[in-house]
C-alpha cells in the first residue's frame, strides 16, 4: 500500500497548521527501527492522535488510521495495528 503523500509534504501540511512541529523527540533508535512496515506496532510505543484538522488534509485510507510515534507519521491498520506506512521526521 502507498500512504498516497511523502514525508516532505506531510511535514509543509503540519509547519502550516501548527501540529506539533519542532517539539516531538523521536523515538530512541532501538525502538525507531522496529516502526517497520509490514510490522504491528512494538509495545509501549505511545501513539498520539492528530488534530482532525490535520487528518484532513491526509491521504484517507479505508480500515487504517494516521498516528503520530515520536517524531514520525505512521500508517497502521485499525484491525491488527499493523503499520502499512512509516513517514520519518514529519514532526521533528
Amino acid at each position: 500500500m502507498s500512504a498516497g503523500i511523502d514525508a516532505g509534504r506531510a511535514r509543509a501540511l503540519a509547519v502550516e497548521m501548527g501540529v506539533a512541529v519542532g517539539g516531538t523527540k523521536p523515538l530512541p533508535p532501538g525502538i525507531r527501527k522496529n516502526l517497520a512496515r509490514g510490522k504491528p506496532i512494538p509495545p509501549g510505543i505511545a501513539r498520539t492522535r492528530l488534530p482532525p484538522s490535520y487528518l484532513d488534509r491526509l491521504p484517507y485510507h479505508p480500515g487504517y488510521e494516521w498516528v503520530a510515534a515520536g517524531a514520525d507519521l505512521l500508517l497502521v491498520s485499525v484491525a491488527g495495528a499493523v503499520i502499512a506506512e512509516v513517514l520519518q521526521d514529519v514532526f521533528r
